[in-house]
């Protein structure tokens, strides 16, 4: 194994020896404009072109596509419904990918899992992606879908007060953009924010800070430096708006209670941390997961304890947030 995989001398040994697999079979890079489509030609074969699980056939899935904001072109949903139930609650789904890639598909079996186990209506966006379309284009397109939401409720059988939105990395970074979007705009209430190694702020990684060096694992400082660059679209030599960059906010309060777990060894654990803290110091409710040894996307091994601990505490917590 090369050592340029794991940047500082510690990382290695800090790294759970379940997780080690991941990283040996496939290497650190830096993502750039160059390799984004490599990039996102590879994900789609690792995805088998966009097929979907056979888990849970009880669940039913479909696309839906709805009107964009203000005149923005429309926005492909997938939706997943529990086969009976009536107001249920509904989770908004946000994907990962650094604003740069990915799709809803990715987590298909995580969307059937949720709507099975939880009796709740998952909805993911297929939001606009950067460079292509910068802020706030993504961000407008997850808020078309949860006003769609709200406004289908009777359609799809929900409770509108029961609206959780939850996402990974960048989608969870969105999630919270989100949040604070609709609790400054007065509109579309959400219940829940559950959020995995969140992406919220937009100087991690901006400068050579050796405190992150073993925390530069499966997503590097210069990738989230080139998603960050190819969201704002702009030199970085103004502050962007907190509905891009949630870090920057000067007050959390007033959004719903949160979820928030993350790798010990994630570039985004410091920022996630601090942003607990925030949210604590503003009253706002918080469950906060750190795991040892775990890095960007842990979860990506299945098999391991911590993965599988990750999993039944996120479970568990958007259960009980939705009465479940």
């Amino acid at each position: 194994m090369s050592n340029d995989r794991y940047p500082g001398s510690d990382a290695r040994r800090l790294v759970d020896t379940e997780l080690l697999s991941f990283l040996e079979q496939y290497p650190r890079y830096d993502l750039t404009e160059a390799l984004l489509p490599q990039i996102r030609a590879g994900l789609l074969e690792r995805m088998g072109a966009v097929r979907t699980s056979t888990a849970y056939p009880d669940i039913k899935c479909y696309e839906q596509r709805i009107p964009g904001c203000d005149g923005d072109p429309d926005v492909r949903l997938l939706i997943y419904e529990p086969p009976t139930g009536t107001r249920r609650p509904a989770l908004l789904h946000i994907h990962a990918g650094g604003h740069v890639m990915g799709l809803p598909e990715m987590t298909d079996a995580q969307h059937r899992r949720f709507a099975h186990d939880i009796g709740c209506v998952v909805v993911s966006v297929d939001y606009r992606l950067a460079p292509e379309h910068p802020y706030p284009a993504g961000l407008h397109d997850c808020l078309a879908a949860l006003r769609w939401l709200h406004a289908s409720a009777g359609q799809l059988a929900i409770d509108p007060a029961l609206i959780g939105v939850a996402g990974e990395s960048a989608g969870a970074g969105m999630a919270v953009g989100l949040a604070l979007l609709v609790r400054d705009r007065n509109e579309c209430a959400i219940k829940y924010l559950s959020l995995v190694a969140p992406m919220l702020d937009d100087r991690t990684g901006s400068k050579d800070e050796s405190h992150l060096r073993s925390q530069d694992l499966s997503w590097s400082r210069g990738s989230n430096q080139f998603g960050w660059s190819a969201l704002l679209g702009t030199s970085g030599t103004t502050a962007p708006e907190v509905y891009a960059a949630p870090a920057r906010a000067t007050s959390y309060a007033g959004l719903p209670d949160t979820f928030i777990s993350v790798g010990s060894l994630d570039l985004f654990a410091q920022e996630n941390l601090a942003f607990a803290a925030r949210l604590m110091q503003d009253n706002v409710g918080v469950e906060m997961h750190l795991y040892p040894g775990a890095y960007h996307g842990f979860d990506r091994v299945p098999e391991a304890q911590l993965s599988q601990q990750f999993v039944m505490d996120r479970s568990r917590a958007i259960k009980r947030a939705m009465g479940r």
